[in-house]
């Protein structure tokens, strides 16, 4: 269980979405029109992956070429 403040923050989570998911498949029994939501919100974390991979690589070369990675 998460404290009050920080459980407005588990919708931000992909893990949340996951869990509800298996959540709602295993122990509910819920069929395709009950888990959707949550099947959506997976999928967009899905396609804002490569885009953070891609920028954390643009951030790293970056940071090579200037040198400033290795003060850190």
């Amino acid at each position: 269980m998460l404290p009050s403040w920080l459980g407005q923050f588990a919708p931000l989570l992909p893990l949340t979405h996951a869990v509800e998911l298996l959540r709602m498949l295993l122990i509910q029994g819920a069929d395709s029109s009950d888990f959707g939501i949550h099947f959506a919100t997976l999928a967009g974390f899905c396609a804002l992956l490569p885009i953070g991979l891609l920028t954390l690589n643009m951030a790293l070369a970056s940071a090579r070429r200037s040198g400033s990675l290795g003060q850190y």
